[in-house]
């Protein structure tokens, strides 16, 4: 998956965020309210877009959109 379909899946995900809004410079505590079940949300999109599972220390290392997507791919991508 690239990272283009990433963002467009966390975008589809949240009613809150306007499609088109997410970029690679997003920070992830600025897009939403940001709490715990939000995380677990975007965990469970990588889960499942990517078949990876990241620890929460990985995830909370990720400032970024972007900086997450790298974690993804240094998992290595097998969807």
């Amino acid at each position: 998956m690239e990272f283009q379909s990433f963002i467009k899946a966390i975008e589809a995900e949240f009613e809150e965020i306007k499609p088109g809004t997410l970029n690679g410079d997003t920070v992830m505590s600025d897009m939403l309210s940001w709490n715990s079940l939000n995380a677990l949300i975007i965990m469970t999109i990588i889960k499942e877009q990517f078949n990876i599972e990241l620890e929460a220390e990985e995830f909370d290392a990720s400032l970024t959109l972007t900086e997450l997507f790298r974690s993804i791919q240094a998992k290595g991508v097998s969807k």
